[in-house]
């Protein structure tokens, strides 16, 4: 339920014509990637599935390290990893970066591995 509201919300704010290259727009949003950890699981697990489309290693760490992230956000939301006083989260300076350029390389393979199979060259 969760992700299907922040869905409407991100195509709310594409179809009203909110500013999309704002850092308040890509602030919210991942601001509340950071309040579901199971977004991050859900898509974890997409990228694995991959698998079996591009057979590619790549994919299986970009997988894992979604699943790997959810499980730390869950983690800490509920205190375990944190002592209460995480307002200020360092660490996504260095997560999202390496998710982002990890998952754009998971993408770009399976675009290749998909377009050599439609043109019949693998």
């Amino acid at each position: 339920m969760a992700a299907k509201s922040l869905l409407s919300v991100f195509v709310r704010d594409a179809i009203s014509g909110r500013d999309m290259s704002s850092c308040s727009f890509w602030r919210d949003h991942l601001l509340t990637l950071i309040g579901l950890p199971l977004l991050a699981v859900l898509f974890g697990l997409l990228v694995v599935a991959c698998f079996k489309l591009a057979h590619s290693h790549l994919l299986l760490a970009t997988g894992a390290l979604w699943l790997g992230y959810g499980i730390y956000e869950y983690l800490m939301q509920i205190r375990v990893l944190c002592s209460g006083e995480c307002n200020i989260r360092v660490d996504l300076l260095l997560i999202y970066p390496v998710l982002l350029a990890l998952t754009l390389a998971s993408l770009v393979r399976v675009t290749m591995v998909l377009w050599r199979r439609r043109r019949g060259l693998d």
